[in-house]
């Protein structure tokens, strides 16, 4: 059997890399290892090879390689008194937070810090070579290094040494104050080997040496944080730390300086500054409550009451003999063995930090390890609630709340939140939840029995060649998932089991690991566990571990299926898509009134795929993004024209920050000839005039329509009808418009059954005609398809009938001054026409019209060829007979016959005049129009004088 060899599976033993390099020696006759790949000069003590860093350079001197065997006249890797493993000296590098991690270990009963030396007791003294285990980013490495260790000549005697050449040397960077004792020295040039250079070593955390020895997890408690004080005060954390050392969980504590590199002793305290020291127990005695702390450095003790010196314990001599008299303790006053005890009070007052780590034994827990990373749009951020990020103009996710200036400024859109909660239909608002959360990495845990598991999340060893990296802030939540048909969590809502950020414990510490213990699982329920850094965009590996006393089914989620469409809210000369927001306050600002210019903006169609079951559903979000907040300010003047268009809407100067965006959500409608196929039972049949026709419908059947459908289906979908007004008793969304940077809405179980023509997404401003560009996001657990709506080949315009403009039909001398709009076909073959005239159904002003008036308030629109026409040439044919008006209708919307086609004119417009049948009828219309060719469709504001010149 070789000196180094590893006991493999079955009792097989498994030849090593140490091996080999015995072997190596004995063929070459060599007596000692030398590491390539760690030579003895200045590549491996610093950074820069050419650079002494200045922990060694105030000390000058030649720095000499040599091995324990040259300067200790006793070498071993632990010595037999088992109190001098907890003596140790940091030299000159500012290690003190991996000596004080290895001193913890050291004392823990289960001789973990002797298990991570994998050679024979004698082979690192025969033969110059050692092997250490360190677990490094989730994984046990095995570090096969030489003994030669960085020494200088000692000015003062030191205890153990060998006289070498007139000369005492020793280590001069962390040891055992036995200096015979050798397991510190080679355990940090491991560490040292495994980054590069002892440099890398300088500074860092013990709750990260702690790890990095044991394989277990560390939970850091901030002793000067609120909520931690408040556990002291209750009781609470004086009940933990109790539970923690009867679990034997290492328990180390440290008082922070505010200069890291002060080492110094507090004279007011007698404690080593920036030092880690061991609590060994906790104890009620007689009414006190103490805690028994150990100091690992030689020196650095208490000194305040209840030190060996304090006279308290001749003021309180039952204490004392209470103490003696316990076998546990096992403990003698004045023995100045570094152990000393402390009021539990004074103990959280002075020290500010406690670190507790836990290990999990293989024959007890098993062990889950996910090596990952955030990047991308997996590098969702943290959760924060959507209330935090209200009116912030920041990107949600940044670990905290936004910018609250934007909600402090002035103007009509920042009070539009406002509108949308008092009149907006109650179930139809949705606050906006986070916007990028949901795209972390999740992973899916469930277990066969009840059980308590504990989570870690690390971020990777920080330690580069080059410098050390701060660590930042991290998390995960626990979800309990409702729907086993969706995997992801969208959004935590209610169901949220664990989440490191209402930890008390974490307080505001940037660690690089974060953990949960007992966390509760029940069988048959699934649990996401969803990690994350606090900061969107933050991209970095992690390593998420879960310890588990039983056997746990653990899958990565899929990530999310995502669509992006740029699209804009302009006003050009052929487009104005700022249509502003849904709704826009009435007289006064009491009232709240549709807005009729709402339609204009971009709309977007969501449709599921074909071959996607009708029954199957899935969860979509959708993300509103606006992507130029300094482009989204309008001039006063276009703010006035864009609310002399709208109706009773206000507009005002507003800064970009103070307009919010806004998401509304509608189910597509069927098709007008699928709508005709499938009227409502009961409802009434009326003719153009508003008269009931018969209910009777004929027996005959079309043979060709069971085909026409088939070839219907077969064909490509066609894209729908712009949206023009939310009916107050249809299925809508609306965002909450309190952002004025993204808006979210969360659609679940969307499916062919619910809504089989898809949906429609429409992105807006809080206020019309303001200008911006944005990105429509839309992520699902499936993929679906999402296409905008045309503008070139579906157009809708708001208009309105005013005192001014309401002339009525072409009996009345005064239609002339109806809207006059021109419509302009691009393409050089006839083309396909759909030309439609609608009012809001749900407008007070219209229903008070057509009550009192039916017929005056009917609508109609006409169509005829130039730009100044003459209602007697009529040059539009359908169906082979000239064709200039539709008839005028009560219902609220009449259109151009079915299969209208118009031919394309060369240097010439067609004119569409809207009307009403009486003169000085009022109110807010849409003008759209779809055709299968390129057009534009312009509203002419100088139309009067135009109709003057012409002969109507």
């Amino acid at each position: 059997m070789a000196s180094g060899a590893a006991e493999g599976e079955g009792g097989e033993w498994e030849r090593t890399a140490e091996d080999d390099i015995i072997a190596m020696l004995h063929e070459s006759g060599a007596t000692n290892f030398c590491d390539p790949a760690f030579p003895p000069d200045t590549t491996s003590l610093y950074r820069n090879k050419n650079f002494v860093a200045d922990y060694d350079s105030r000390f000058g001197g030649n720095i000499r390689w040599l091995r324990c065997t040259e300067f200790a006249q006793q070498p071993d890797y632990f010595a037999e008194a088992t109190e001098s493993k907890h003596v140790l000296s940091r030299g000159r590098l500012n290690d003190v937070w991996l000596l004080g991690a290895m001193a913890a270990v050291a004392a823990h009963p289960d001789a973990l810090i002797e298990n991570l030396f994998g050679s024979a007791p004698d082979d690192f003294k025969r033969y110059g070579v050692y092997t250490c285990r360190l677990y490094k980013n989730g994984v046990w490495e095995e570090i096969v290094a030489d003994t030669r260790v960085p020494t200088a000549e000692m000015s003062a005697p030191v205890a153990g040494l060998k006289p070498l050449a007139q000369a005492s040397f020793c280590p001069i960077y962390g040891r055992c104050d036995n200096v015979n004792e050798q397991w510190v020295s080679l355990l940090e040039k491991a560490f040292a080997k495994y980054h590069g250079n002892y440099e890398c070593l300088n500074h860092g955390d013990v709750a990260e040496g702690l790890v990095e020895l044991t394989g277990g997890s560390c939970e850091t408690i901030a002793l000067n944080s609120k909520p931690v004080q408040e556990m002291v005060k209750s009781g609470k954390l004086w009940d933990m730390l109790t539970l923690h050392l009867e679990d034997q969980h290492m328990v180390t504590c440290v008082v922070e300086a505010g200069d890291e590199d002060d080492y110094s002793v507090d004279e007011s305290t007698g404690l080593l500054n920036n030092h880690a020291y061991s609590v060994l127990m906790v104890k009620h005695v007689l009414g006190f409550e103490f805690v028994r702390v150990r100091s690992p450095w030689g020196g650095g003790v208490w000194t305040g009451e209840w030190s060996d010196d304090s006279p308290k314990w001749e003021d309180f001599p039952e204490v004392l003999e209470n103490l003696k008299d316990d076998a546990s303790v096992n403990w003698e006053r004045r023995s100045y063995d570094g152990t000393f005890w402390m009021k539990f009070t004074d103990f959280c007052n002075i020290f500010t930090k406690i670190h507790v780590c836990r290990v999990f034994p293989d024959d007890e827990y098993r062990q889950y390890c996910i090596q990952s990373s955030w990047s991308g749009k997996s590098a969702g951020g943290g959760l924060i609630p959507a209330a935090a990020a209200a009116g912030s103009g920041a990107t949600s996710g940044r670990g905290g709340g936004g910018d609250s200036r934007a909600a402090e400024e002035g103007g009509a859109a920042s009070e539009y939140p406002k509108l949308v909660a008092k009149h907006a239909r109650a179930d139809a608002v949705k606050a906006d939840g986070n916007d990028t959360w949901f795209n972390n990495p999740q992973y899916q845990v469930t277990a066969a029995e009840p059980c308590n598991i504990h989570i870690s999340l690390m971020q990777e060893d920080r330690r580069t060649d080059t410098r050390l990296k701060d660590n930042f802030q991290i998390g995960f939540e626990v979800v309990q998932m409702k729907d086993p048909e969706h995997k992801r969590a969208w959004g935590p809502n209610d169901d949220v089991v664990f989440d490191t950020a209402s930890n008390p414990l974490n307080g505001d510490l940037l660690q690089r690991e974060v953990c949960g213990s007992n966390i509760h699982l029940e069988p048959g329920t699934t649990y996401n566990i969803v990690p994350h850094a606090a900061q969107q965009g933050k991209e970095s590996p992690y390593i998420l571990r879960i310890f588990s006393p039983v056997d746990l089914e653990i899958k990565e989620v899929p990530q999310s299926h995502s669509v992006t469409l740029p699209g804009a809210w302009q006003r050009v000369t052929e487009r104005d898509s700022a249509g502003g927001p849904l709704l826009v306050p009435g007289s006064g600002g009491k009232s709240c009134a549709s807005n009729p210019k709402w339609c204009e903006n971009p709309q977007f169609v969501l449709r599921m795929p074909k071959h996607v079951p009708t029954s199957s559903s899935v969860d979509v979000v959708v993300i509103l993004r606006r992507t130029n907040m300094e482009d989204g300010k309008s001039s006063s003047k276009s703010r006035r024209t864009s609310s002399a268009n709208s109706s009773g809407g206000s507009s005002s100067s507003s800064s970009s920050s103070s307009l919010k965006v806004g998401l509304v959500a509608c189910k597509i409608p069927a098709p007008e000839d699928e709508r005709s196929r499938r009227r409502v039972p009961g409802e009434r049949r009326i003719n153009a005039l508003g008269e009931e026709m018969p209910t009777k419908e004929s027996s005959l059947k079309n043979p060709r329509s069971h085909f026409l459908q088939q070839n219907q289906d077969a064909s490509e979908v066609e894209m729908p009808d712009r949206k023009m007004v939310i009916d107050a008793k249809e299925w809508y969304q609306t965002t909450d418009y309190k952002r004025s940077d993204v808006a979210m809405l969360m659609l679940p179980n969307v499916s062919v059954n619910w809504a089989p023509h898809g949906l429609l997404l429409i992105p807006t401003l809080s206020e019309i005609g303001a200008k911006g560009q944005f990105v429509l996001e839309v992520h699902s657990d499936y993929p679906v398809v999402v296409e905008s709506l045309p503008d070139t080949k579906s157009r809708t315009l708001a208009g309105e009938w005013t005192e001014s403009n309401s002339g009525g039909s072409h009996m009345h001398q005064s239609w002339k001054k109806n809207p006059l709009y021109h419509l302009r076909l691009l393409g050089n073959k006839r083309s396909k026409v759909k030309i439609s005239l609608s009012r809001p159904a749900g407008n007070a002003s219209w229903k008070a019209q057509t009550g009192k008036d039916s017929v005056g308030s009917m609508i109609g629109f006409y169509l005829v060829q130039g730009p100044a026409p003459t209602r007697d040439a009529a040059e539009v044919y359908h169906d082979g007979k000239p064709w200039s008006e539709t008839p005028f209708v009560p219902m609220n919307s009449v259109s151009t016959p079915s299969n209208f086609v118009l031919e394309p004119l060369e240097d010439e417009v067609y004119s569409i005049i809207p009307a009403t049948f009486e003169a000085g009828k009022k109110g807010p219309f849409f003008l759209s129009v779809v055709a299968d060719c390129d057009f534009s469709l312009q509203l002419q504001k100088d139309s009067s004088r135009t109709r003057r010149k012409s002969q109507w």
